[in-house]
């Protein structure tokens, strides 16, 4: 009996370690989802080339002959809201793979929603300003991305067996009909 014990016990141990390891890699996610920055701008004009890496709560501007820090600035609260709330679907959907709630798969395409779509977001922009020789490009940083895949590939749970037939019709084994007949001939005599 004592046995059974201990082996309920070692999964137990098991379980709250991946229950740990779980919240640790959601706040994290988290947290590089509002703290990190959305991507990195580049501005040039009079002479002067400026590099602007932008956050929700700050912005940092540096140029050749000083550099500023900016914390909560006003115009990014508005600005970038939305963004921030499409960052903690990566989360979200990291809770929901390892509750086994939602296929790994779901886990890829929620991870990725996160920094895509700031991507598509400036790829406009990147290209109305190549057309009109701006030197304005705007550089997405996804770290929130790559840490959410990364958790993904490194930390995997095992998936659930389907229980039903998962193969598509003509993957399956031909049928032998001239057994068959001869079966059926065999039980009606």
């Amino acid at each position: 009996m004592r046995a059974i014990g201990s082996e309920q016990d070692q999964v137990d141990k098991l379980v709250n370690k991946q229950l740990h390891f779980t919240k640790f890699f959601i706040a994290v996610t988290i947290l590089l989802g509002i703290l990190s920055p959305f991507g990195i701008m580049a501005f040039s004009g009079m002479g002067v080339y400026d590099l602007t890496i932008q956050s929700l709560f700050w912005s940092i501007h540096i140029n050749l002959y000083r550099s500023n820090w900016e914390f909560f600035p006003l115009y990014a609260s508005y600005l970038f809201l939305p963004y921030v709330v499409l960052r903690i679907a990566p989360a979200y959907m990291l809770y929901r793979y390892y509750h086994e709630k939602a296929t790994r798969k779901n886990a890829v395409l929620g991870v990725i929603i996160g920094d895509f779509v700031f991507l598509i977001g400036s790829i406009p922009y990147d290209v109305l300003a190549f057309v009109l020789a701006l030197p304005i490009p705007i550089f997405p940083s996804p770290f929130q991305m790559l840490f959410g895949l990364l958790i993904l590939w490194r930390y995997p749970i095992p998936e659930a067996i389907r229980i039903w037939d998962t193969k598509f019709w003509w993957e399956n084994e031909p049928i032998d009909l001239s057994k068959n007949r001869l079966q059926i001939m065999m039980k009606t005599s």
